[in-house]
């Protein structure tokens, strides 16, 4: 008797191609097969489970004390000036009764609708503590630095310049940067997708920068940070090389490979930071040390696949203590 079709596969011609090049459902690469790669157990023919995205790899290297702080104090000012937000935060956690942090603990829902879901990362805005911290203005120079890099990648695109008056003047002032430092974008090198085999990352770099008189290419990236100093270079360093050293690079059309910023000869030891800053300050450009940022992100492969393992179910069942 034969064995009869499982859902998927007849749901199969349903379900919509993976796209190359952008970020699936857990925050990783979707990327093709390089000659030999096997594909899914499923026959797909991209890399399994996608790979970890540049920003998530180093980001393993920052000290999040402050940022958390910053995150915990919008917290609080978003509940103070939202009266609506105050009520609502009562009306759950009323029911708690005595013990409400252990009861918290012990209902998920309710820890849902408190502070989100840790992996359901497009949701946590829905809960309470992203509604208050939304209300704090968390993200305003979040989206002012996006609209910023969209701007500078549209002026890429097109050459014209943007009618928005901030954006117009924030890629002016890009672009006199590089024209002092003798620095000129590559045209074909701009906003590509990038894959690292060494620390198994994909990621988008910026810009590919090249020499006006040496004809050197260096890796750069766009920063729009309010601060003068940035809080630690650590991670920016190690991104910069990453992508530095990524032996491949989407091809345009994202269906296969063509040579990356590796092998296309781009400076391994310095690449450049273009720091203009969201609040107005005056802009300049910073220099990366990729051989610094290379140990680095080394690190943070290696600190990655151990918190893998220790939070693996074969770990976790084989602790039972014994003599």
């Amino acid at each position: 008797m034969s064995t009869p079709p499982s859902i998927d596969d007849l749901l199969g011609d349903l379900k919509p191609e993976p796209q190359f090049g952008v970020r699936n459902g857990n925050g990783r690469y979707t990327m093709p097969l390089l000659p030999g790669e096997q594909g899914t157990k499923s026959g797909g023919n991209w890399v399994p489970r996608g790979l970890t995205s540049v920003t998530s790899l180093t980001s393993l290297l920052e000290d999040k004390t402050a940022v958390a702080l910053w995150a915990e104090a919008m917290l609080l000012i978003g509940i103070g000036q939202s009266g609506a937000l105050r009520m609502e935060l009562l009306r759950a956690v009323s029911p708690l009764g005595g013990n409400k942090v252990g009861k918290l603990r012990e209902s998920p829902e309710l820890q849902h609708v408190l502070i989100g879901s840790y992996f359901e990362q497009d949701k946590k805005d829905e809960s309470l503590a992203g509604r208050a911290k939304e209300a704090a203005g968390w993200r305003d120079a979040a989206a002012l630095g996006t609209a910023r890099h969209a701007a500078w990648e549209q002026y890429g695109e097109s050459g014209e310049l943007p009618d928005d008056q901030d954006a117009r003047a924030h890629v002016l002032e890009i672009q006199l940067l590089l024209e002092e430092a003798g620095l000129v974008r590559v045209p074909e090198l701009r906003e590509r997708t990038v894959r690292n085999l060494e620390v198994k990352t994909a990621g988008r770099f910026d810009d590919i920068l090249m020499s006006a008189t040496t004809g050197k290419l260096y890796l750069a990236d766009l920063k729009t940070s309010q601060r003068d100093q940035f809080f630690s270079m650590t991670s920016m360093d190690a991104q910069l090389a990453i992508y530095a050293r990524s032996e491949w690079m989407l091809t345009e059309d994202c269906q296969g490979y063509e040579p990356g910023p590796r092998q296309l000869g781009v400076d391994q030891e310095r690449g450049i930071i273009m720091h203009v800053r969201a609040d107005g300050g005056p802009g300049k450009l910073v220099t990366a040390d990729l051989t610094s940022g290379w140990r680095g992100a080394l690190l943070a492969r290696e600190l990655k696949e151990l918190r893998s393992a220790g939070t693996s179910k074969s770990t976790l069942d084989g602790r039972t203590w014994r003599e």
